[in-house]
């Protein structure tokens, strides 16, 4: 299923190369008009894993997030640290510079094995610990979910502690290099507020919305971004979430969960091509892209709907910094970016254009590793991942990290 899933994206994306940039530079500007804007209008941004590729990516967040947004956007990381690789020191001082909590993770495992010995259900054991108890599957499902846990309870301390809210949640990894435009939160926000006032107008149960970019999907929903409103990203990011799936999908008659929603339920068969809920449980147990299946699960139990954006009319575009194409996307304008087959499908993805990213524009047209990457740019990230280093690249699986 994956396989089919991957090659079709690769078939459209074949006959939707990126457009010339010259074509649309400027049609959808970076600038937010912050006098639009409520004053008291915040975003909590939350991101959490390997610092990886942030220190490269961490322009981009300037330029398409902290800038336009100002005062309105705080962020909350915690963040996987080896002290003992440059990479990892310069993003951390990247980082530094503008989080507003971070809590820094000296260690590879977060959750304790003695823990998960009782808890996991014996037919995912296997699914979970192929590989042994730091695993791929370790880091990148249970690790992975409690540290972004872990950085989005930093948010709720600190709004506690100042006795204010956030408007709008969003998660992304630290390792995504964004292109233009400017991220429009307020618009989100507002969109998705409409949405779930409407869905939820004739029904019993709240229905709800998240912003998931459809261009990541595979198998089952992205776990690469996600954008929404407080009720919706408290349950997104809840702690143990992983659990409470594993006992639904092997009980045929949940009780513990709200009715699912006809309306919802069949919003995810759309967009996963699945008939029935059983055919969801039955990938969760013996199909790949374990994590993308979780999340699948986690929204339909809790009457969540994925939102993509309009085809033709996507507002963000994104990639999946790897290290070691670190020094090419530093050097690259966007179109040269995405169009090496070197860099895997999956990742360049999310910022192609035309139906699944938005249009190229602004400074995508650039080509300059020092205004792209900054001082960074003079690292050779490929050079930092040799066979020696300390350095967690490539996807991190050597040390079982998340992602």
């Amino acid at each position: 299923m994956f396989l089919i899933i991957y090659f079709t994206l690769y078939f459209l994306l074949l006959y939707s190369q990126p457009v010339s940039p010259n074509k649309h530079s400027g049609n959808v500007s970076s600038r937010i008009d912050l006098s639009k804007v409520p004053k008291s209008f915040r975003v909590a941004i939350i991101t959490a894993g390997s610092l990886r590729s942030f220190g490269y990516a961490a322009r981009s967040w300037q330029r398409y997030i902290l800038r336009p947004w100002k005062s309105h956007v705080y962020v909350f990381a915690h963040v996987v640290y080896d002290k003992n690789c440059i990479i990892d020191e310069k993003g951390l001082r990247l980082l530094r510079e503008f989080a507003t909590e971070i809590e820094v993770s000296y260690q590879i495992t977060l959750v304790p094995n003695t823990y998960l010995d009782c808890m996991i259900p014996e037919v995912f054991v296997q699914k979970m610990f192929a590989g042994g108890k730091s695993s791929v599957q370790r880091g990148n499902v249970i690790d992975m979910l409690q540290r972004r846990n872990r950085a989005y309870q930093l948010s709720q301390m600190y709004a506690k502690s100042r006795n204010i809210s956030f408007d709008f949640i969003v998660f992304i990894r630290p390792d995504s290099a964004i292109y233009h435009p400017a991220m429009d939160f307020l618009s989100w926000h507002n969109h998705l507020q409409n949405i779930v006032n409407q869905s939820s107008l004739h029904s019993p149960n709240r229905r709800g919305a998240i912003y998931v970019p459809g261009s990541c999907n595979f198998g089952g929903i992205c776990d690469r971004f996600a954008a929404g409103l407080p009720a919706d990203m408290d349950t997104y990011f809840k702690s143990g979430w992983i659990l409470e799936v594993m006992r639904w999908a092997l009980n045929s008659k949940p009780n513990k969960y709200q009715e699912l929603d006809e309306k919802v339920a069949k919003s995810h068969f759309q967009n996963t091509g699945h008939k029935e809920v059983r055919d969801i449980v039955h990938n969760l147990l013996y199909a790949g892209s374990f994590s993308e299946r979780l999340h699948l699960c986690w929204f339909l139990m809790n009457n969540i709907s994925q939102i993509d954006y309009t085809p033709g009319h996507y507002p963000l575009a994104f990639v999946t910094l790897r290290n070691h194409f670190a020094n090419f996307y530093c050097e690259s304008n966007r179109s040269t970016f995405l169009t090496n087959e070197e860099v895997d499908f999956a990742d360049r993805f999310p910022g192609f254009t035309y139906n699944h990213a938005s249009v190229i524009g602004g400074f995508d047209e650039v080509a300059s590793a020092p205004e792209r990457c900054g001082a960074l740019h003079t690292l050779n990230a490929s050079a930092a991942c040799g066979i020696t280093s300390n350095c967690v690249c490539t996807d991190g699986r050597k040390k079982g990290v998340d992602f």
